[in-house]
């Protein structure tokens, strides 16, 4: 393992690629699910703007609450590019702390310091894989990596698997780094993304928009999964309108973790372990649709 190195500084500028990242008007729309029921909502976050802090030209993101999942008060945060890697103004401490770095190789690894609940307590990135995704003509690069949260005086928790893709950034939330809930709310995944220059639909997802009812799986039948994260040992619903579709939960790895036969009506699945999970549906030995679990 080795620590990033930022070699953008000793490189001339035409040799670095730019990022972009949170252009005006760019807008990420998230599930977001509330304790104790089954209720959600959409929560948006926009780039209203550009300002200047610290000689930085930085994006202004407003989120369309103001409770405890924004990082700071006031409702606004405020990130600026450089090179190859994305920075998060600290509020608290006046100064900026790396978001994303997008110039990495497996290995790397970079820290996020959590001011805003304790100045001690560290987000600590190690990259697991690289790859790279095209939307709308851009090839963007994707990181796969696996997030660890050190708290001061428990040490190191909750060890998750991730993905950050450029311009689309973290796959449930920006700030939440440790997938933490808030109040018990739990926030994600990334249904859309859009800028002046391109849009993404999360593939998983039929809409942008929260629907009601049943999704619709390939013609073999009604199904939904609510909600797509979770806390550990707690359940998610596979709801079925029809009898006689199987399924099986697969790790990180692949592996299977637990199966059945789901009902007719509501299937808890219960996960005991933080991390990435696929739900793979299947009628008479044929897949018929995939979900992905997030278990915080």
């Amino acid at each position: 393992m080795r620590t990033l190195l930022f070699a953008s500084a000793l490189l001339p500028l035409s040799l670095i690629a730019q990022t972009t990242f949170a252009p005006i008007g760019a807008k990420w729309s998230y599930e977001q699910h509330f304790a104790w029921g089954p209720d959600s909502n959409l929560y948006t976050l926009t780039c209203i703007g550009d300002t200047t802090i610290l000689g930085h030209t930085c994006s202004v993101l407003d989120g369309s609450t103001t409770d405890c999942y924004f990082p700071y008060s006031g409702g606004q945060a405020y990130t600026y590019v450089s090179g190859d890697s994305v920075f998060l103004f600290d509020q608290d401490q006046q100064n900026f702390d790396l978001l994303y770095a997008f110039n990495t190789a497996v290995g790397d690894t970079w820290d996020i310091p959590r001011s805003i609940w304790n100045p001690l307590d560290t987000i600590h990135v190690e990259v697991m894989g690289t790859s790279s995704t095209s939307i709308d003509g851009s090839t963007l690069r994707v990181l796969d990596v696996e997030i660890t949260t050190i708290y001061e005086g428990i040490g190191a928790v909750w060890p998750i698997s991730a993905t950050i893709t450029e311009r689309l950034g973290h796959a449930i939330y920006h700030f939440l780094w440790g997938y933490e809930a808030c109040d018990m709310d739990i926030l994600g995944p990334l249904r859309c993304y859009e800028d002046p220059d391109i849009t993404w639909l999360n593939p998983q997802l039929p809409q942008c928009e929260l629907g009601t009812g049943f999704m619709e799986s390939n013609g073999h039948g009604n199904w939904s999964l609510q909600p797509n994260a979770i806390a550990r040992n707690t359940s998610a619903s596979l709801l079925c309108a029809e009898p006689g579709l199987d399924w099986e939960l697969l790790d990180a790895q692949g592996r299977i973790v637990s199966s059945g036969n789901a009902s007719v009506g509501s299937t808890a699945i219960t996960i005991a372990r933080p991390g990435g999970y696929m739900l793979v549906l299947s009628r008479d030995g044929s897949v018929v649709g995939r979900e992905r679990i997030t278990v915080y």
